[in-house]
């Protein structure tokens, strides 16, 4: 494919399919960190600590590398875009 056509692929509706999926992961791991914390506060009592505060610094670890990841494909599909799509000369970096 030419840049160009992956260029207006991502320009169209899709890119709006992306934002939402982008929201719905920030949603998806403030749930995800409460299940973990409900997890944690049930078994609290017949695990060991150790065990729980791995598991919960763990989860917690992971959660932060989606949010990252996610903020960095963010931009992506934002203004940048509609400026490559513009100017698609603006994505060589040569």
């Amino acid at each position: 494919m030419l840049r160009e056509e992956i260029v207006a692929y991502y320009a169209e509706a899709s890119s709006r399919s992306v934002s939402v999926l982008l929201a719905l992961m920030v949603v998806a791991t403030i749930a995800y960190l409460w299940f973990v914390g409900v997890v944690r506060n049930r078994l609290g009592a017949s695990e060991n600590p150790l065990v729980g505060t791995v598991y919960l610094s763990s989860s917690v670890l992971f959660t932060g590398r989606i949010l990252v990841g996610a903020s960095a494909l963010g931009p992506q599909f934002g203004d940048g875009l509609l400026v490559a799509v513009e100017k698609p000369e603006a994505l060589d970096s040569d």
